[in-house]
């Protein structure tokens, strides 16, 4: 007996009474009547587990009210601009060029325009008499585009070079006068020169004595004689 309510003018109690799905409901012939399977009429529950793709499933008159087939489609892609070959030829530069319609899907009007070149600094006609000195000025607004602050700035000068060791001599006619403060080296060299290199070749070597025998002597200081010429 069909019962007469909200669910539909011929719907059976017991398919308002069964707590089921009206997914699963709706597929007994009892219930299909029923109010509820209306809007599943055109989406049946198999429609959701067919393995097909939707744009199969939609045509067939049992899925074609399915949300995937009722969706909006997506709107489609804005066709690509014109580019004529007259643009290639044509004089005028591109700035002018990309807003013409029939230039403005050439690369050189859809390629992503390269960042704009940071803006110079200022250079003000004070900051020439102003007597600071330029690693002051640079730092401010008005300055800082000057040429002293935007050339490099040159490497100072290198340290000039020590120059070079020279040892004092002390030359002794005889093997009798001679500087008496500790030696750094005694012994025959074979001339005057190659005692001095010696001394020179000695960081704490200042002074030298030769004899006329070839005999030398090096020291740090010279603050004692002994013997006499």
């Amino acid at each position: 007996m069909a019962l007469a309510s909200a669910a539909g003018d011929d719907c059976r109690k017991f398919c308002l009474d069964d707590g089921q799905d009206w997914t699963v409901k709706c597929a007994w012939s009892k219930c299909a009547r029923c109010g509820a399977c209306a809007s599943l009429a055109n989406c049946r529950p198999s429609c959701a587990t067919n393995t097909k793709g939707w744009d199969k499933k939609c045509g067939w008159s049992a899925c074609g009210g399915c949300s995937e087939c009722t969706a909006a489609p997506p709107l489609p892609a804005p066709a690509p601009g014109e580019c004529k070959a007259s643009c290639a030829t044509n004089t005028k530069g591109w700035d002018k060029k990309c807003g013409w319609s029939a230039c403005e899907g050439c690369s050189e009007c859809t390629a992503t325009p390269p960042p704009p070149a940071p803006e110079p600094g200022k250079c003000k006609a004070s900051c020439a008499t102003n007597t600071k000195g330029w690693d002051k000025k640079c730092g401010w607004s008005e300055c800082e585009g000057c040429l002293a602050c935007t050339q490099p700035s040159a490497p100072p000068p290198p340290p000039p070079s020590p120059p070079p060791k020279l040892c004092s001599p002390l030359i002794s006619a005889n093997a009798l006068t001679k500087c008496y403060d500790p030696a750094l080296f005694v012994g025959f060299t074979a001339d005057e020169a190659a005692c001095r290199s010696k001394c020179e070749a000695m960081p704490s070597c200042n002074f030298y004595a030769v004899w006329t025998t070839n005999w030398c002597r090096l020291t740090e200081t010279c603050n004692t004689w002994s013997g006499t010429d």
